[in-house]
């Protein structure tokens, strides 16, 4: 069969008929409808509330050319997310709006839900008020009280009497619902009197301690004339032991002393030579062993952060093991370390494990924390740089390993770190406080802390919290992260006379609080001299107070004025 030829005039008339009609283009493509389903609370969020992750459920795309693009405005101007789960820092009515878009750009489609979300249920610290300031008692005056918490709340306090009271050293005990504080008379310590400096104001501590255990074991030390002394108690209802006088070479610089469940417990106080620790249990005392090779700096200041010291001390609860922190000779020459001692019954004492790197200058002061359960700790020492500025230096024990040396701030020229004090959580979270020293009458504190679930864990950026005249400053840290801080005296602003105890928290996520007013200012037209603060994993606190009157120095014909304190309950 023969193929039949078009002629050209033929071939493009085929072709002009072919191109109308459209022979060589594609159909078009009808999508589906782009739709986004309903917006809902998820089953995981019972309800929302304010700094506590939200979870959303609906907001799903379909139809459309499946290529979405999917965006979460929550209504509260944070940026549009593409996840369904959001944490309000605020409450109150938020309009959450779901956008779906395609790739073909023009169609979009939007749904949106009402949610009212409740204020923040607030924890530990936050979620506590502080009571009336209340007076201990006015003829029980001391520059120096103290008070310690059991796990119940129960408190224990003991304060060192100024000479006007012609009293030794006083022990009070309350429960922390209480609006008293129940007197239960002196500690003798026969005609040893007790020591009271007050030559020079506001000595930003004294030597004197007290540790109570979490279920009520008590253990106080203190200095009186030459000598160490100390008492015990087995529980919140039980009498104090008779003192127990020990002959070592004290120094009325700064004691520590804590204790267990067990009974067993520890004092370490201050040398002329460095730091010296005794171990007890029950009635049987080891001999004294070197803890650091230095103790303390004489600083009669009351311009300064309270405690700097260059020893501290901690105990387990459940073996009873005395952990030690201390400063020794590093392996070259003149270089020192920060190093930890360990002691166990059955074991005696570990030799010295370096925490730190070598250090060319001892640093000025140290502060050592252990969790509550004791599966982490902190270490945080000052330490001097090169153009003879300091940093402050921090170091966290966890899941039974030390981790890095970390600078808490990286500023060696225009900042000057020192007398660090650190707080640690059973969540491995960390807080801690600093002094920057200044060639004014004025000590800004910064404060920093530790997020332990954070992807990459490191300290904060340090905020700014004082610029005070401070004669006392102590820090604690709730199981939620959050840390406090106190401190007695006012601002720069204000003169001396008229101070007033203050506390401030600061969360894990940077939110400071500002400080609060814990009595009325201008009490009794004198300032506060001293002050010293504890606190539970829970919230609950105690801050204890003295009151200092730096136009008078005490003797035994000056009037006396009282102590006081105030709960966060």
């Amino acid at each position: 069969m023969q193929l039949k030829k078009f002629s050209p005039i033929t071939g493009v008339i085929l072709a002009t008929l072919l191109s109308a009609c459209g022979g060589d283009e594609p159909e078009p493509v009808v999508y589906p409808k782009l739709k986004i389903s309903s917006l809902a609370l998820s089953s995981a969020t019972a309800s929302a509330i304010a700094q506590t992750p939200v979870e959303f459920t609906g907001g799903i795309c379909s139809g459309g050319n499946s290529n979405y693009i999917q965006e979460f405005d929550f209504g509260d101007k944070t940026p549009v997310s593409s996840v369904k789960t959001h944490t309000y820092l605020t409450s109150g009515l938020k309009t959450v709006v779901a956008t779906c878009k395609d790739t073909a750009g023009s169609r979009a489609v939007v749904t949106s839900l009402e949610v009212n979300v409740a204020a923040a249920e607030m924890n530990g610290f936050m979620g506590k008020q502080w009571s009336t300031y209340a007076s201990i008692d006015p003829l029980m005056p001391s520059l120096y009280p103290l008070a310690e918490l059991t796990a119940a709340g129960d408190i224990y306090g003991v304060w060192l009497p100024s000479l006007a009271s012609n009293k030794d050293v006083t022990t009070g005990t309350t429960n922390f619902s209480s609006s008293s504080w129940t007197q239960s008379g002196g500690l003798s310590t026969g005609s040893d009197k007790p020591l009271f400096n007050d030559a020079l104001p506001g000595a930003s501590s004294a030597a004197i301690d007290l540790a109570v255990s979490p279920n009520g074991r008590a253990t106080t030390a203190w200095m009186a004339g030459s000598s160490l002394w100390y008492a015990t108690k087995n529980d919140l209802s039980g009498a104090w032991s008779t003192p127990v006088q020990i002959n070592v070479p004290v120094l009325d610089a700064s004691i520590k002393v804590v204790v267990n469940d067990a009974g067993s417990g520890a004092i370490a106080y201050c040398t002329s030579n460095g730091a010296e620790l005794i171990t007890y249990a029950g009635q049987a005392r080891q001999a004294p062993v070197t803890i650091s090779k230095q103790c303390d700096l004489t600083d009669t200041s009351f311009f300064t952060i309270q405690r700097h010291r260059l020893f501290d001390i901690a105990i387990d609860n459940a073996s009873s093991t005395i952990y030690a922190v201390g400063i020794a000779d590093g392996a070259t020459t003149g270089k020192t370390v920060v190093t930890l001692k360990s002691y166990t019954p059955s074991g005696g004492w570990t030799a010295g494990t370096a925490i730190s790197d070598e250090i060319d200058t001892a640093p000025e002061s140290l502060s050592y924390a252990r969790s509550p359960s004791g599966n982490f700790s902190a270490v945080a020492w000052n330490q001097v740089g090169t153009n003879l500025k300091s940093n402050v230096f921090a170091r966290l024990y966890a899941k039974g390993a030390w981790g890095p040396i970390q600078a808490v701030q990286d500023d060696y020229i225009t900042k000057d770190y020192s007398r660090p004090l650190v707080a640690i959580n059973d969540s491995g979270d960390a807080f801690l406080a600093m002094q920057i020293q200044s060639i004014r009458k004025t000590f800004p504190i910064e404060v920093t802390n530790y997020d332990a679930s954070a992807t990459n864990p490191t300290w904060s950026k340090p905020f700014q919290v004082s610029t005070a005249k401070l004669s006392a400053t102590d820090i604690a840290i709730d199981k939620w992260g959050t840390g406090l801080i106190t401190r007695s005296d006012d601002d720069a602003a204000q003169s001396v006379s008229s101070g007033t105890p203050e506390a401030g928290t600061y969360s894990k996520s940077g939110e400071w609080s500002g400080f609060t007013r814990l009595a009325t200012k201008n009490l009794y037209s004198k300032s506060f001299h001293y002050q010293s603060m504890r606190a539970l994993p829970d919230g609950r606190a105690i801050v204890v107070t003295s009151i200092y009157d730096d136009q008078t120095p005490m003797t035994l014909t000056t009037q006396p004025l009282s102590s006081g304190y105030v709960l966060l309950k």
